[in-house]
């Protein structure tokens, strides 16, 4: 097998190729014939993304981009994203045909519509290269359709796709050769500090490593990285995570891929009783379609409550992998916030 047949191919977000498509429009409506733009991304890298089309529409400037899984599974690659702008006294983003509507308050969107934060940023970030204030309509040609094929139904996004992407890049965190990265990471962790800080996911990487000043980012393979942790004899281990991922370790689940199972319903449900928390608010736990939604329904303190149990159960679980020293921190759903934290 050569170098190249070892190569992992990276991907664009969705909210990445929503902002190529925004910029490109922009630059259409300034009278700029374009084939590709190079966006921006959070993380420093900029990124050319070819444009697929582009046209006028009652009175609006229309591009469209392929959205680009890398080697990651996705039912959504080579989906067609579609931006469509016009001059506006200030720059607003919302949802057009086949871009999903959030249901309920827990889950976060922009103007009602399931376009993320770090999505809208990057929108942003793109069309600031260009200058001036734009009304951004977001469309998703085929996106009810393809919406049925993803979790959007189960989790209160209903009618489209969601505009996702919290640094533009789409990288191959469950893959099976994945773990050869992140075992590379984590010992160059315990080289430099001895201790090593794992994150499941970008949003709780990032806090990490604002935090900590340093973490390895491990995907969904939890129980890969806390075994390297142990071999490599790190002195130390903290879990920083956002609630999901959480309430699936908490169960057990050491690779938290929704292809092994879901059961955070169920263990929010199980910790609430045990709580006493008042039953009429478990039976709208039971009921809730994620966990952002289950965790609506209580107020701050049972939320810490349930959180901290969760982080309980979490530290548990890891020590039968990892040894050592252990410390487990909850995030809030956005990132931005400690909820609860247990260390032995």
């Amino acid at each position: 097998m050569s170098l190249i047949d070892t190569l992992k191919r990276f991907g664009i977000t969705t909210g990445l190729a929503a902002a190529a498509a925004a910029k490109a429009s922009a630059l259409v409506l300034r009278g700029e014939r374009v084939s590709a733009v190079v966006v921006p991304t959070p993380i420093g890298l900029r990124i050319e993304i070819p444009v697929e089309r582009t046209w006028l529409s009652e009175g609006f400037s229309c591009s469209s981009v392929r959205k680009f899984s890398g080697d990651n599974p996705d039912v959504l690659d080579g989906a067609e994203i579609v931006a469509c702008v016009k001059a506006s006294h200030e720059t607003s983003v919302i949802g057009g045909k086949g871009v999903g509507k959030v249901e309920g308050s827990w889950v976060r969107g922009t103007n009602g519509y399931a376009i993320s934060e770090g999505a809208h940023r990057l929108i942003l970030m793109a069309l600031e290269e260009v200058g001036g204030n734009y009304t951004v309509i977001v469309e998703v040609p085929g996106g009810e359709e393809l919406a049925s094929k993803t979790m959007n139904p189960s989790v209160g996004v209903t009618g489209g796709i969601s505009i996702l992407g919290t640094t533009g890049v789409e990288w191959p965190v469950s893959d099976e050769e994945y773990t050869e990265h992140v075992k590379a990471e984590i010992c160059q962790e315990i080289a430099t500090f001895g201790k090593v800080v794992i994150a499941p996911g970008n949003v709780s990487y990032e806090w990490a490593r604002r935090t900590y000043g340093h973490a390895v980012k491990v995907g969904d393979r939890v129980g890969d990285a806390l075994e390297i942790a142990r071999e490599r004899n790190a002195s130390s281990l903290t879990l920083v995570s956002l609630p999901g991922k959480l309430t699936k370790l908490a169960a057990g689940m050491l690779n938290t891929h929704s292809k092994y199972g879901d059961c955070r319903v169920d263990v929010l449900t199980r910790i609430s009783v045990l709580l006493n928390i008042p039953l009429e608010k478990v039976a709208k736990v039971a009921s809730s379609r994620s966990v952002a939604e289950s965790l609506y329904h209580l107020d701050r303190d049972e939320v810490r409550s349930v959180m901290l149990e969760v982080c309980r159960r979490v530290l548990k679980v890891v020590k039968t992998v990892f040894p050592g020293k252990v410390k487990v921190v909850a995030l809030n759903e956005a990132g931005t916030e400690v909820i609860a934290e247990v260390e032995d």
